[in-house]
């Protein structure tokens, strides 16, 4: 399906007043491109803060992982299990971080959402990983757990000085809409349309969120 024909249904039921029958079928995809993002940033970050020399040595492990799961996602799980143990700390994080996503990507939406908060609660893990992983548990508990609590958990990420503030506030107005408080949904998306801090492909995003609540 194609972005036009989404956004085509998306207005569609919105008229029609849907809004929790739109986000069980496409919440997920409209936020799928900013953990893309999400994961470069964070990825940009762990080199600031870690020297080159240990940064590569320990990624290159870490691609060895992931090139196992590439061949067998149960194996990959494994291998990515086993780095975090021998490793520790952030480089620890991503490795969880990606093998709670294979757990997601097999249809292990509990194991993965389990994995998830583990990394959030590490109190040896830098903030900026155990706050994405925050994030990544809210996005995949989206459809079973309560929207009203979900964004309360988001809530200390949308502060002014979170890197990940804007794909929070992305994520929170999906959950205003899913509680049917589409006016909070819209204030959300004209405020991210019209800060120009935000990544051009998020800002896009909320424009036509915003342009579609707005009929």
């Amino acid at each position: 399906m194609s972005d036009s024909e989404i956004f085509r249904e998306v207005e569609e039921a919105l008229k029609e007043d849907r809004a929790k029958a739109l986000w069980k079928k496409y919440g997920t995809l409209v936020v799928a491109a900013a953990v893309v993002v999400i994961l470069a940033v964070g990825g940009y970050v762990l080199w600031q803060n870690y020297s080159r020399a240990q940064v590569e040595r320990g990624g290159a492990e870490l691609i060895a992982a992931l090139s196992i799961a590439q061949e067998d996602e149960s194996a990959g799980i494994e291998a990515l299990s086993s780095y975090a143990q021998e490793t520790g700390g952030d480089l620890a994080a991503m490795a969880r971080l990606n093998s709670a996503a294979l757990m997601a990507n097999s249809g292990d939406l509990e194991g993965a959402v389990a994995g998830y908060r583990a990394v959030a609660s590490d109190s040896n893990i830098s903030a900026i990983w155990t706050d994405l992983a925050v994030y990544l548990a809210v996005l995949h508990s989206i459809d079973t757990a309560n929207p009203a609590e979900l964004a309360d958990e988001l809530l200390p990420l949308t502060a002014a000085d979170n890197p990940w503030r804007h794909s929070a506030r992305e994520l929170t107005a999906l959950l205003a809409i899913r509680q049917g408080d589409n006016a909070e949904a819209l204030q959300i998306y004209e405020d991210l349309r019209d800060d120009n801090t935000v990544p051009p492909g998020l800002r896009d995003r909320a424009s036509s969120m915003a342009a579609l609540l707005a009929e």
